[in-house]
């Protein structure tokens, strides 16, 4: 997953880099061929026993920083750090995760240690170590994803909240999920962005060269974000006449609707459904118009 390097500090910069958050890991290669603002990665981490409110810290201040400087060299257009709410165990493998979105096309070359010990700098930290000696007092890493987003509308602010879906889609349906997903969802989450009623709304799928679907478990990963924890109270943002009216200019009926999503959805399973608090945010997650 990680490139070496020759050189001891650069070499120990990788090693490192696997525990950091996704900090400088390999770019999402499906990326290429869509444009890179289109690939994200996530990192879950697991918070150590009693050490919640010092996670909560190091993400509102340290962790902040660090990235805010890497946004600030160009590295990311932005980076968030997310808290796992619902459903929340004692036990879970991870109950923090760190999603970036990369500027730059992808890369297998070393990673290069003076981006790190300059980020740290701008941090406030005298160094890359003492960084990680920080982060990895609290939480652990566990696992990373590489992702690349269909469709994207909306940003998301610190104090969000999102629920994440993610379906296991037939193959021989995907094409029509995918259109589904473009044509009519996109359309009725980009008014609900423009109602106030969500705060983003987006598709990803798992990179297909790093991960098969079989490996990933799922097919596609919808997200919805929200302006507060009560955002959820109330449901999701129901699909009426009226606003079907506003949003195709009377050119679906609600009839029209549900036959096409029972089409769709028929056979697609719900793999999982997680909602996360937003803690911190750094540059902003970018729009993806589909193509």
């Amino acid at each position: 997953m990680f490139a070496t390097s020759i050189d001891p500090r650069g070499r120990r910069f990788v090693l490192l880099a696997a525990t950091a958050g996704c900090l400088l890991a390999p770019f999402d290669l499906a990326a290429q061929a869509t444009g890179p603002q289109r690939g994200l990665t996530i990192t879950y981490r697991k918070v150590a026993p009693n050490k919640g409110a010092d996670q909560r810290k190091f993400a509102e201040t340290t962790w902040k920083k660090f990235y805010q400087a890497l946004v600030d060299d160009n590295r990311y257009h932005g980076a968030m750090i997310m808290r796992l709410t619902a459903p929340y165990a004692t036990g879970a493998a991870a109950d923090w995760a760190v999603v970036t979105f990369p500027v730059k096309a992808p890369s297998l070359a070393p990673l290069n240690v003076a981006i790190g010990e300059a980020a740290a700098r701008k941090a406030g930290l005298a160094n890359l170590q003492a960084y990680m000696d920080q982060q990895n007092a609290i939480s652990a890493s566990v696992r990373a994803e590489w992702l690349t987003t269909t469709v994207r509308t909306g940003s998301a602010q610190a104090g969000n909240y999102m629920r994440g879906t993610r379906y296991l889609v037939p193959s021989d349906k995907r094409a029509a999920f995918n259109d589904w997903m473009r044509d009519v969802a996109l359309p009725l989450s980009t008014q609900a962005v423009k109602a106030g009623r969500y705060t983003a709304w987006g598709v990803s799928t798992p990179s297909s060269l790093i991960h098969s679907v079989d490996e990933a478990g799922y097919s596609h990963s919808v997200s919805m974000i929200v302006k507060d924890a009560e955002g959820f109270v109330g449901g999701p943002y129901q699909v009426s006449e009226a606003r079907l009216k506003e949003v195709f200019a009377g050119k679906m009926t609600i009839t029209q609707y549900h036959n096409r999503q029972q089409q769709v959805f028929d056979d697609v399973k719900v793999v999982a459904t997680k909602i996360w608090e937003i803690v911190a945010v750094v540059g902003k997650v970018p729009e993806v118009t589909p193509q």
